[in-house]
Formats: structure tokens, sequence, C-alpha cells
């Protein structure tokens, strides 16, 4: 009897301290996994900020004016080349300056040769000159045109045909040509010779437009200068090569005949892009 009264008491107390042993299950949270915490926001560190593109840069155009529009004040003089000192003509080792019928021809008879004459007595910067020009004779490659701001045979400007077709604005430094508006092709300038060519040159303030039969085919702005005016022809063919000019009028040009300068666009801006606050 006492030997199972001590076994029950064993079994007792080992019940007792294997209860205490085990976890408590009275909580609604049993089995629950534990949520991590939410990390707090952090702003991402731009090392490389984005700036705002720049709108591509136009230079100022200026609007094409037709011929019938020009502004352009009196006549200066109308040249019909009836006087025979009003021009440099004669004989010259490279060809002939000579009048004929109311023209003025340069004939060049010397390979890689040219020919200037100059008006006598006639200088300006701005003015609007008209002309016939006719190609009598020429090679595609041979070369005639307008002169002006001419300060000497070295140094001048000048409006340029050839007889394939094209024409260009140059300028003649030390008897070297550089293009303001190189060689381009125009319905309008005749082709091998035989045609006429009515031109027209506006000169104001720097702008030059350039007419060929009454159309606007050019225009560009220049350094200003001022000079005489002239004809010249250029041979660069084995040919000889003849040029006529005629029914020449020359108008007066003022600042109020220029057109309205044209507003520059502004360059753009460049704004950096906003970034986030370092935490």
């Amino acid at each position: 009897m006492k030997r199972s009264l001590s076994l029950a008491l064993v079994f007792l107390w080992a019940g007792t301290l294997l209860a205490a042993c085990l976890p408590d299950t009275s909580s609604s949270d049993f089995g629950a996994t534990p949520s991590a915490a939410a990390p707090s926001a952090t702003a991402t560190r731009v090392w490389f900020p984005p700036t705002a593109t720049a709108t591509r840069y136009l230079p100022p155009t200026v609007t094409p004016t037709p011929a019938g529009q020009l502004r352009y004040g009196d006549i200066l003089f109308a040249d019909q080349f009836s006087e025979s000192n009003d021009w440099v003509s004669g004989s010259f080792v490279n060809g002939n300056v000579a009048y004929d019928d109311h023209k003025l021809n340069l004939a060049v008879s010397t390979n890689g040769a040219s020919l200037l004459s100059l008006r006598k007595n006639t200088a300006a910067a701005d003015l609007f000159l008209e002309l016939t020009i006719l190609p009598n004779l020429c090679s595609p490659a041979d070369v005639y045109g307008i002169a002006f701001w001419v300060v000497n045979e070295q140094h001048y400007s000048r409006l340029a045909f050839d007889c394939s077709g094209q024409f260009a604005l140059e300028r003649v430094k030390d008897g070297r040509t550089e293009p303001y508006i190189p060689w381009t092709p125009s319905s309008q300038v005749p082709r091998g010779g035989l045609s006429p060519l009515r031109v027209g040159l506006w000169i104001g303030g720097g702008l030059v437009r350039v007419f060929l039969n009454n159309q606007l085919v050019a225009e560009t702005y220049l350094p200003p200068a001022a000079g005489g005016i002239g004809f010249f022809a250029e041979s660069h063919s084995r040919a000889a090569m003849n040029i006529s000019y005629s029914d020449l009028q020359a108008y007066a040009i003022s600042p109020a005949d220029y057109p309205p300068t044209p507003t520059p666009t502004p360059k753009p801006t460049k704004v950096p892009y906003p970034t986030q606050p370092t935490p």
C-alpha cells in the first residue's frame, strides 16, 4: 500500500513539472508568425540628375520679298552705255572692253584671264541695281557678273554667274575668291549663253538680295562696306568669251528702305532637374 502511494505521488509531481515546461496555449496568437516592422521611407539619392533638354536654336531668317514689293528711292543714274567716258574701256593684254549699240562688251581672249571694267566716279554703300546681261559666247566653266563695293582690282565683292547655269555671291580679297553664297544652280541662269538675263542687286544695311528675271533667288547679310561698281568676265576654258551688259538703272537706298530687323530667337537657359533632398 505504501509503495502504491509513493508511486502515485511521483507521477503527480512529474506531471506538474511537465505542465510547467509546456508553452502557454491560452493566448489567441498561438501559431501566428510575427510580422516584420515596415521599413521607414528613405529618399533615393540621384547621383547624376538629368538636366532640361535645350531647345534647338535657329538663327533669325528674313521673309523673302518679291521684286515688285522692294523699297528703294530715287534713281541715281540710268546708263544706256552711250557715253564712252563713263566706263573703263579699251584694248588690254587679256582682251577688249568696248561700247557697241548701247552695250558694254567684255571680250576675253586669253585662257585663264579676266577683265574688270569699273564705272568712273561711282561709289556707294547702299543701292539697287537693275541691268540686262547677255552671254554672247562662253563655255560652261566661264564666269561673269557684277562687282560691287570695289576698293581696287584686288578687293571687292561680286555677284557671279557661270555658263553652266549657276550663280554665287563672293568676296575677292588679294585676287582670291571667298564664297558668301556658294555656287548654286538656278533655272534662271542661261546655260551656254545667247539668252538674256535680267538681274536685280539690292544692297541695304548689309543685306544683299539677288533677283533673277524678277524672282528673288538669294539673300544674305554681309558686313556693310562701300565702294565702286563694275562688270567682270573670266575665261576658264580654251575658247574665247564675250559678255554684254546693257540697260542699267541704279536707285538710292536709305535706312527707311531697310526691312525690319528680325528679332533673334533667345537661346534657352538650361534649368537643372530638381532632385530630392538628402535624408
